[in-house]
């Protein structure tokens, strides 16, 4: 049964906005008119594709069921078409001419069975034309924007490329999660079909895909074979520096056969180093920490940094009677040579992993005898710490002078993507953490600016770093210079503890990115006591690990302490983020919450991320000509 004669609603391109289109028309629109209209969907395809799947899809035919990609259009809109009456029509072609005036449109059939023309045209008068046709630069991860045939053709072209590829890049602009995935396009490959949820959540799940696994495993042991065949090459160097540390011993470095032992090793490495041991005739054993041979590995400059800084960091904590690892360099001083590996020289620690859960019965969040066994533990290296100030009053990275031999504050090593982009890399020393503060923040806006940071929401994430900026301008308590520095390890996150079968801690390992800065925030609370839901949520209240922590350092008499974990979410905060933005109120909230004491009178933003909070603060910080220049976002 046809409809009343009334000119057809035409919808041309059949992706997500002309399908999205027909849908709401359908079912929401026309049924509201009082004399309903046909919807003409015109495309060169007759099957509409699941686009995100696209970079699975254009590898290989076999990550999945082909039906799951391409799903048929006649299928898809037969459910409008019932009781006879033809609500929407499907025209296989292309729109050749417009004339906007009589409005008719020119439409090219194509064959059914291909995508040819078969040499016919169709007018088509119009009531109303929606324009849908999606981009029009051929690619094969666009999906269709010409026809089936040619999206096959375009994929078959990028496998024979692919085949001979020897290095992948994909980037994401996730906010949180900006990255540049070291891998290849199987990384985007693993991801599950159209699978809704958090891009954490999404990217977890492809991690435990069969297929990304072997593609991972196969990076790791072509990398591994590299780096193995580095050190390798440099064995004699390597013992022989060794010998000189340690003179009068003899001693041998022990090396797998292959990469595949360093792979089954979980032991040997964690996702920035590896560990090969070295063995003294006396029976003393070594770590060589080696820096994994990644694609994309920082300049040899950070990394000859951080190194220098995590061995400096070691030995002036040893002097402390602290449990951790001696550490060396090597005697020409930078633990590089000419092939090209990073590396130093780590005494061997006995013990086994500690590891207490975030939730469950006895966990951070719940804390039972073990959890109460580790804080009491951690407090005891934090006192021990606390009795050992360093002989400076600058806040930064401790490195040791190469020429001079001498101990020295250098810039703050930044691991969260708060660094300059050309050497020297780090800023810094500071005199207080207000300098500090704004200076992070002002490469944050720098950063955004140049599109590096908050690529989702620019705008949004530089009113929210000149919001930050002000209120840290204004808090006195960040402005105070200190007396005295500490060190404080930077990813303190409880995965770095080794100990006996009693809980006793015997070692603490990864001093990497530590640094030296305030009594207030060295003895702040570590990650694992503030990694909680209600924290992220925004809440500034003390959390179950947090009181735990505080009630030992007072049973210690280290009252003292005990006040830098009460007082000390500004420095959490600050540090988790400056760099960062979301469009959740929980940042937003946190932030004005932890400054409510210092903060300008006068200022008095929404707490809820918006339109509003969005007009008040570009008014606040108009003189700021770069918001002009950042668009509002990128989506």
């Amino acid at each position: 049964m046809a409809l009343p004669e009334q000119l057809p609603i035409v919808i041309l391109g059949t992706s997500y906005g002309g399908l999205s289109c027909a849908h709401h028309l359908l079912k929401h629109t026309i049924p509201k008119l009082s004399q309903p209209r046909q919807i003409v969907l015109i495309s060169p395809v007759d099957q509409v594709i699941c686009r995100p799947a696209t970079p699975r899809a254009l590898i290989s035919d076999d990550f999945f069921d082909q039906s799951k990609l391409f799903v048929s259009l006649e299928d898809l809109l037969k459910q409008y078409n019932q009781d006879g009456v033809e609500r929407i029509r499907l025209v296989k072609g292309y729109a050749r001419k417009l004339d906007d005036k009589s409005k008719m449109l020119d439409i090219e059939l194509l064959k059914v069975d291909n995508g040819e023309s078969n040499g016919k045209m169709e007018k088509i008068e119009f009531h109303s034309l929606v324009i849908a046709t999606g981009a029009s630069t051929p690619s094969p991860l666009h999906g269709f924007n010409t026809t089936y045939e040619d999206l096959r053709l375009a994929w078959k072209s990028f496998r024979q490329v692919l085949s001979d590829a020897t290095s992948y890049c994909i980037i994401s602009n996730k906010d949180l999660k900006s990255k540049i995935c070291r891998y290849d396009l199987y990384t985007s490959a693993s991801l599950p079909i159209h699978s809704c949820g958090t891009y954490e959540e999404v990217f977890s799940e492809g991690l435990d895909q069969p297929y990304f696994k072997k593609i991972a495993k196969e990076y790791k042991l072509k990398a591994f074979t590299r780096l193995l065949e580095k050190v390798q090459n440099a064995e004699s160097q390597i013992v022989s520096q060794a010998k000189t540390i340690r003179p009068g011993y003899k001693c041998e470095l022990k090396l797998p056969v292959n990469s595949h032992d360093m792979l089954d090793n979980k032991n040997m490495y964690n996702g920035i180093n590896v560990h090969f041991s070295i063995i003294f005739e006396d029976g003393v054993k070594w770590l060589l920490r080696v820096r994994q041979l990644h694609q994309f590995s920082s300049p040899s400059e950070i990394i000859e940094f951080v190194t220098n800084s995590e061995v400096t960091v070691l030995n002036l904590l040893r002097k402390g009677d602290i449990p951790v690892p001696g550490g060396w360099l090597p005697p020409e001083g930078k633990g590089e040579n000419e092939r090209d590996i990073h590396y130093f020289f780590y005494e061997f620690m006995n013990g086994k992993s500690i590891k207490i859960p975030k939730e469950e019965n006895d966990s951070f969040s719940n804390p039972g005898p073990k959890t109460r066994k580790f804080i009491d533990e951690y407090a005891k290296i934090q006192i021990a710490i606390s009795n050992q100030p360093l002989s400076t009053n600058l806040i930064g990275c401790p490195i040791t002078n190469q020429e001079s031999g001498k101990i020295e504050i250098g810039g703050l090593a930044n691991y969260r993507k708060l660094n300059l982009i050309d050497s020297p890399y780090f800023v810094g020393p500071f005199k207080n953490n207000q300098d500090r503060y704004l200076s992070l923040i002002d490469i944050a806006l720098d950063h955004i600016l140049n599109g590096i940071l908050c690529q989702n929401d620019p705008l949004d994430g530089y009113l929210f770093h000149l919001q930050l900026r002000e209120l840290v301008e204004n808090c006195v308590y960040l402005s105070e210079e200190p007396k005295e520095v500490f060190i404080r390890d930077s990813d303190d996150t409880g995965d770095n503890f080794f100990g006996d079968d009693e809980g006793n801690f015997t070692g603490v390992l990864d001093w990497e990115w530590a640094y030296a800065t305030t009594k207030a925030e060295a003895f702040s609370s570590p990650i694992f006591c503030f990694d909680h839901p209600d924290y992220w949520g925004g809440s500034n209240e003390i959390l179950p690990a947090e009181k735990l922590l505080i009630k030992t350092y007072e049973r210690y008499n280290r009252s003292d302490l005990a006040k830098c974990v009460i007082n000390g979410k500004i420095y959490s905060r600050l540090n988790y983020i400056i760099g960062k933005f979301n469009q959740s109120a929980c940042s937003q909230r946190a932030v004005l919450d932890i400054f409510e004491g210092t903060k300008p009178d006068d200022f008095d933003p929404p707490i809820e991320v918006g339109e509003k909070w969005r007009k008040y603060l570009i008014e606040r910080y108009k003189e700021d000509d770069n918001l002009s220049k950042l668009p509002k976002s990128s989506n």
